[in-house]
């Protein structure tokens, strides 16, 4: 498990921070900083949540469980982000489109180990 914590957490890094540089809110040390010690905040505990459900859980509920997940993720960068950019609106929607990368690009890298795979 603490291999998929930690390739998660890489990929999400190489997702978010180079997004994150395309925002003047964000081009700063600290900006990129600031993104990167976010998603070691809410990366991990997503990912954690979601290997348990896989683990114990069944699959009827998967998709609304992610879904509030990634909800709680850009409701808790969010205000991290408030506070490097000083506004609340901005902030959560820069946590909302650093966060859909991520996600786009796990979908993108599980489709392609399952290509691989099969």
């Amino acid at each position: 498990m603490l291999f998929s914590l930690l390739l998660s957490l890489i990929l999400t890094e190489c997702a978010e921070v180079p997004l994150a540089a395309a925002f003047p809110a964000f081009r700063s040390e600290r900006g990129l900083l600031v993104v990167a010690l976010a998603n070691v905040v809410t990366n991990p505990a997503v990912v954690y949540v979601m290997r348990l459900y896989h683990l114990y859980g069944s699959g009827a509920g998967e998709i609304v469980l992610l879904a509030a997940l990634e909800i709680a993720a850009v409701l808790t960068e969010g205000p991290i982000y408030r506070r490097l950019t000083g506004k609340t609106t901005s902030a959560l929607l820069y946590s909302l489109i650093l966060n859909g990368g991520s996600f786009l690009l796990g979908i993108a890298v599980n489709v392609l180990l399952k290509q691989v795979i099969l």
